[in-house]
């Protein structure tokens, strides 16, 4: 089931989504969405949970657990490159 989902996303290697930020709970940014997780299965899961998400960006940052810090966007609409981040964007709904 997993490998089904992922096909819903395009992966666009070294690059961020600058704009294009809402607010979520419990967020690591105040102005942004910017959660922990386990995978990228596991932020996919949480894309899909929110209708405004469109699109992730896996950073390279951490928690102390270990666990990896990325920001859920609204759009794609401007990608620019980041050799430090990974871009996934939902390809349908």
């Amino acid at each position: 089931m997993r490998l089904f989902r992922l096909a819903q996303y395009r992966r666009v290697p070294e690059a961020f989504i600058p704009d294009e930020n809402y607010r979520c709970w419990p967020s690591y940014h105040h102005k942004g969405c910017l959660l922990s997780v386990f995978d990228v299965n596991e932020a996919i899961e949480i894309c899909d949970s929110y209708s405004q998400c469109k699109a992730f960006v896996l950073t390279n940052q951490t928690t102390w657990t270990g666990r990896q810090l990325v920001f859920f966007k609204m759009a794609s609409n401007h990608i620019v490159p980041d050799p430090d981040k990974i871009t996934y964007v939902k390809v349908t709904d």
